[in-house]
């Protein structure tokens, strides 16, 4: 089966929650029939976007959670035109010192 030998090194990011090494089982299928593009995002602006969640809006996400945001964000330009655009956003997996960081 293709997934069992589709493996990478964990990547280094501070979004641990999609720090995989492998595509699901389930997911990776849906993935690759559906996904035509993909927008990728730096650290930095995960973080900038952890930052504006939590002083502007009064959200607390955790930096995975934080990850469509930022690419809307930062890289909406890069990304298919649309009438509305759907951010979700998850929190409660954040590291009071990374927390601290964004804030300050």
């Amino acid at each position: 089966m293709l997934l069992e030998w589709f493996t990478i090194p964990p990547p280094p990011t501070i979004a641990d929650g999609i720090r995989l090494t492998t595509p699901g089982a389930l997911t990776f299928p849906i993935v690759r029939e559906r996904i035509t593009d993909i927008a990728l995002v730096s650290d930095d602006e995960v973080r900038q976007a952890m930052g504006e969640l939590a002083r502007e809006v009064h959200i607390v996400a955790e930096p995975s959670g934080a990850i469509s945001y930022a690419a809307w964000r930062f890289r909406r330009h890069e990304l298919p035109e649309a009438e509305k655009v759907v951010c979700i956003i998850t929190g409660g997996n954040v590291d009071a010192s990374l927390l601290k960081e964004v804030l300050s």
